[in-house]
């Protein structure tokens, strides 16, 4: 069968998990938002504009050109600008400490991209998406409207963002706590759910893995450079380069997979993909990880 035929299997209850797991990350985040990371940005504005560049901008070309010069099938097209659209995740905070960057630019960065990606994800996976040959068809197919996309955006985002800073603004101390659980827990749900996505589905994504595995492989080593070659071309420091390399490729993929089961149906190519980069990407930014400690123990033999 077409890989843009498959619709993997997720039912009603399938879903509302993702959907709590989803909120209960954004809920986490929204709770240590504060206003100093947002200063910290402006104060920062190399920073700044390295991390919108590479994730607003270069990401989704590397996305593009991938679809070209690969000539892949229009759904696996459509999870890789799906990605491209997501915004960073709070795991690119967690790495990016590993890294030892800079993790106050890392959270600032990913709070804002989270924010403004209410607009940004239906801008970009459309107008792109309707630009890409025979994806445009895929979109058409299954009925969706910016309107309806904004409106999923801030059902998944915006109400538990919303939330998540009131209860932090009225109850501090719970809002401690909790954020401290939040940030070890849930990206232990995330994996459990991606995995257990894919052994539901295993027929489906050994039958296709070939097809997927090459092109997500191509993606994070291109994205990991571009994040971090884009930074040093910006003059940015070896501390702020980290923090916007691992802010561009550690992408919130549980928001990515949400939205092609409420969207498009499970669409095969676009599920698989999605599903497939939130396991590797981890895996990507480990290594990253791995290299910058082997480089910084050079530097201090020599």
């Amino acid at each position: 069968m077409d890989i843009d035929l498959v619709r993997l299997n997720l039912n009603q209850n399938g879903m509302n998990v993702l959907k709590l797991i989803i909120a209960l990350i954004m809920y986490g985040v929204a709770l240590d938002l504060k206003i100093s990371d947002f200063k910290a940005l402006i104060k920062n504005p190399k920073g700044l504009a390295a991390g919108f560049i590479s994730q607003l901008v270069i990401f989704p070309l590397i996305a593009i050109g991938i679809i070209y010069f690969a000539e892949v099938r229009p759904s696996i097209a459509l999870g890789l600008i799906m990605i491209a659209a997501c915004p960073s995740g709070n795991l690119a905070n967690l790495v990016t400490s590993l890294a030892k960057g800079n993790v106050a630019l890392s959270v600032g960065l990913t709070s804002t991209a989270t924010l403004l990606s209410m607009l940004t994800m239906p801008f970009i996976l459309l107008f792109l998406g309707s630009r890409v040959p025979g994806a445009g068809a895929l979109l058409t197919d299954v009925h969706i409207s910016i309107g309806e996309m904004l409106e999923g955006v801030f059902i998944l985002l915006g109400i538990p963002m919303i939330l998540g800073m009131l209860t932090a603004k009225f109850f501090p101390m719970f809002s401690v706590k909790f954020q401290k659980i939040m940030s070890k827990v849930s990206i232990v749900f995330l994996l459990i759910f991606i995995v257990g996505a894919l052994v539901a589905n295993y027929q489906h994504f050994m039958a296709y893995f070939h097809m997927i595995v090459g092109v997500v492989f191509v993606l994070n080593v291109l994205v990991i450079l571009s994040g971090y070659f884009v930074s040093k071309l910006m003059g940015l420091t070896e501390y702020d380069c980290r923090a916007v390399t691992m802010v561009t490729g550690v992408k919130n993929s549980a928001l990515g997979l949400a939205m092609v089961f409420q969207f498009f149906q499970g669409m095969g190519g676009m599920a698989m993909i999605v599903a497939w980069w939130g396991i590797s990407q981890i895996s990507f930014g480990l290594i990253a990880v791995k290299f910058w400690k082997y480089m910084d123990s050079r530097k201090v033999i020599a």
